[in-house]
């Protein structure tokens, strides 16, 4: 049994190959929560065997249940004074009810697995810890004569009151109230007194997840409507044949939306390339909710030139909030940009009796509400028309990244399903695979040996990025298990993991590297996707394995589980299951972390025979640089400068690579006094543009605008010395420098710079 975390791309066209054979069973990866929508179940809570157990309906782990309230809960707050405590009355709420109603979730409270005479009194408390969702959390009671107890309530905060008794062992119902709609994680702790030993104990938080009207995949729409000159906005559920109104329905962007921003410059409006971004598609995607904006319902005649635009007027997030469309050639075209303030602009041009598919972005997980209206000029009597502001609630889930410490791609195989998730050792905790993102920093950067069987990852001395088979430190140590397959029920005791499809900006590669350097190779979509990219699994095993990407950026590697059942001839296959992985730091950047002792860590990826230098600069961007360090050598692989945490607020590091040349460029030039100085140079510049043709223009254009920092007198020989001193690349140079008659030059790259603050 699993759970894993909620909270907290560049995509490129690829054909996903996935293996297919005569006479295979599939049998569905069971990767995704079960959802509890209707019917009677518990929250267990018990104290057996010296520890608190925690479990939702029929014995599952709560991690693995989402608890779901649809419209059929939606109530409406009474007038009743009795009441007020849920809030103002005509307000909606959720309620899982303490009588059963068909159609909504019955959940009591149950802790009938706790011994008699276990707590003093046969009674323990159940405590609220936390809740965080879009709104307030409420559980009541009501006795009879209409007695009302309100044991928790998170509208006043939570504090010692918020508990309710429960009896041990016992049974019983209460309402279970949320004030709007959304994904809530509620926490509880167990706490009582031991009969046994006075002991007062508390047990560890435990996280229940309610799905209080939320929709997460399938084609939904914002559905605009004009009739009888009223505007009408809402929700349109397409599969259930269902219309919410805007603020009774949250639109759900999950784990499985985020990417990071490309690296086209058309992209830029989105943030800094690799900067990650949640994102509904505007195509249809697989558990990903598809959301369209549709004007159905408005008769074309009514508005000139049938012209409607949605108009967006308010946001309140975390972040920002983007929609746009990207054309044939992946180009976008952008309507709503939050993040540089709202304006005039920010409209979208809503098709009369039409309906479209856009991208909705988000910069940061959270919840957001979306404030639009719609407008347009009436054609009876050219007036403006506008609709009241509508409220979109969109609720946004990040992935876990997992980058350090040991996690294991764990196969298994319970009631004849299979399953996968990956599996954190050092918390025991699961983390299935739409909600993860493995991610490989500097650390993972491996230069490509000169062995000519090292060939699948790239040319010899190529930069590559490697999760590596051995433990090592600030990188990840990713492992494949079986522990969770019992023995006797495959054949050889073994299964295959399959290689089934990669999407990504490069090629990804299994392996491991014997006790002699030589590599052998399991998966290698750089030849190909097909039926040798398998590697075999040990019953009850767990092992090891390098895993090479060939360039940075995020993978989608899609994997199948296949294995032959004893005495059988069919072999039973999963579904198909995708793991994506992050690969940052191939593009020189700069990793800083902080040892255990406090001090900072400076990591970079070298080139062999390259010299660098450290330098920092300390409390504003707009101080100096300095040298931090004496000169360090590449030698291929990632290099490591441990530095003093400064004790200013803020540092900033820099990484110089040095060549042949030097980025500050400096020519001593000397010429006669007879002739002007600024005629001789540009009959070299002439000279030196015949040569080099126009790439050396910038540099023309430089010296033409006057840029000469200085020049001087140097005695009465009838000689002036003049220094120049300008920031260039290689390009253009050496006919230049052909052209000069001394020259005294370095060159160098920054690499990338870096921020640290103190906590």
């Amino acid at each position: 049994m699993y759970s894993k975390e909620l909270f907290h791309g560049r995509t490129a066209a690829f054909v996903c190959a996935v293996l297919t054979f005569a006479s295979l069973a599939v049998n569905p990866l069971a990767g995704n929560r079960d959802v509890w929508s209707q019917g009677h179940g518990d929250l267990q809570i018990h104290y057996a065997e010296n520890q608190w157990q925690w479990q939702l309906r029929a014995d599952s782990p709560p991690e693995e249940v989402i608890i779901a309230l649809s419209h059929e809960a939606k109530n409406t707050i009474p007038e009743d004074p009795d009441f007020a405590f849920l809030g103002d009355a005509g307000n909606p709420i959720w309620i899982i009810p303490q009588v059963a109603r068909d159609g909504v979730v019955f959940m009591g409270m149950n802790s009938s697995d706790t011994s008699p005479g276990t707590f003093v009194g046969n009674r323990f408390d159940m405590l609220l810890s936390s809740v965080v969702g879009p709104g307030d959390f409420v559980m009541w009671i009501t006795g009879d004569a209409g007695r009302v107890e309100v044991p928790m309530n998170s509208r006043d905060g939570i504090g010692d009151t918020d508990r309710v008794g429960v009896p041990a062992p016992g049974h019983f119902h209460q309402n279970w109230g949320f004030t709007a709609p959304g994904t809530y994680l509620v926490g509880f702790k167990g706490h009582g007194t031991l009969a046994e030993n006075s002991e007062l104990i508390t047990s560890e938080e435990q996280i229940y997840r309610f799905a209080v009207n939320v929709i997460d995949r399938g084609e939904v729409d914002i559905e605009v409507g004009y009739a009888e000159g009223e505007w009408e906005m809402a929700v349109l559920d397409e599969i259930n044949e269902r219309e919410f109104e805007a603020a009774e329905v949250a639109l759900h962007a999950g784990p499985a939306t985020w990417q990071t921003v490309p690296r086209n410059s058309a992209f830029a409006f989105l943030g800094a390339p690799g900067d990650s971004i949640y994102r509904l598609p505007q195509d249809e995607q697989e558990n990903v909710l598809f959301l369209g904006i549709a004007g159905d319902e408005i008769e074309t005649g009514i508005f000139q030139n049938d012209e409607v635009h949605l108009q967006l007027t308010s946001v309140e997030g975390p972040g920002s909030v983007f929609l746009y469309e990207t054309d044939a050639f992946g180009l976008p075209e952008v309507f709503f940009d939050s993040s540089n303030g709202l304006s005039d602009a920010d409209r979208f041009p809503l098709a009369v009796g039409g309906h479209k598919h856009q991208n909705w972005a988000f910069t940061d997980p959270g919840i957001y509400r979306v404030g639009m209206t719609a407008r347009g000029q009436l054609s009876a009597n050219a007036q403006a028309s506008s609709s009241d502001e509508a409220i979109f609630l969109f609720e946004v889930f990040g992935p876990t990244v997992f980058d350090v410490g040991e996690l294991d791609i764990e196969v298994a195989f319970e009631d004849g399903e299979w399953n996968l998730v990956a599996l954190d050792e050092a918390s025991e905790r699961a983390i299935f695979p739409d909600e993860l993102v493995i991610r490989g920093g500097v650390g993972a950067l491996f230069t490509v040996p000169q062995n000519p069987a090292f060939g699948f990852l790239g040319r010899p001395g190529a930069i590559v990025h490697v999760l590596p088979q051995e433990e090592k430190e600030g990188v990840i140590f990713l492992g494949i298990a079986g522990d969770e397959i019992e023995p006797g029920l495959f054949e050889n005791e073994t299964v295959d993991l399959r290689l089934v499809g990669v999407d990504g900006p490069g090629t990804v590669a299994l392996y491991e590297v014997d006790a002699f350097g030589n590599p052998k190779v399991f998966f290698d979509s750089g030849d190909g996707i097909g039926e040798n990219d398998v590697f075999s699994l040990a019953v009850g095993g767990h092992l090891h394995r390098a895993w090479g990407f060939s360039a940075p950026g995020v993978y989608a590697v899609q994997l199948q589980v296949a294995g032959l059942p004893v005495g059988s001839n069919e072999q039973l296959l999963s579904g198909v299951e995708t793991l994506r992985f992050e690969l940052v730091g191939g593009d020189l950047k700069i990793d800083i972390g902080v040892r255990a002792e406090g001090a900072l860590v400076l990591r970079w990826p070298s080139k062999n025979g390259k010299q660098y230098q450290v330098q920092v600069k300390l409390g504003s961007a707009d101080a100096e640089w300095g040298d931090q360090s004496g000169p360090l050598r590449g030698n291929g692989s990632v290099l490591e400068q441990s530095l003093e945490a400064p004790l200013e607020t803020a540092a900033f590091f820099r990484v110089i690579e040095f060549s042949q040349w030097s980025r500050e460029i400096a020519w001593e030039y000397r010429t006669v006094l007879g002739k002007g100085f600024r005629e001789q140079l540009q009959e070299r510049i002439n000279d030196a543009l015949r040569i080099a043709g126009s790439s050396s223009r910038l540099l023309v254009w430089i010296l033409n605008s006057g840029l000469l920092p200085w020049w001087e007198d140097r005695g009465n020989d009838g000689l002036v010395w003049t220094k120049l001193r300008l920031k260039w690349s290689r390009k253009g140079l050496f006919a230049l420098i052909r052209s000069l008659h001394t020259l005294r030059a370095s060159w160098s790259l920054v690499v990338d710079w870096g921020e640290w603050s103190r906590p």
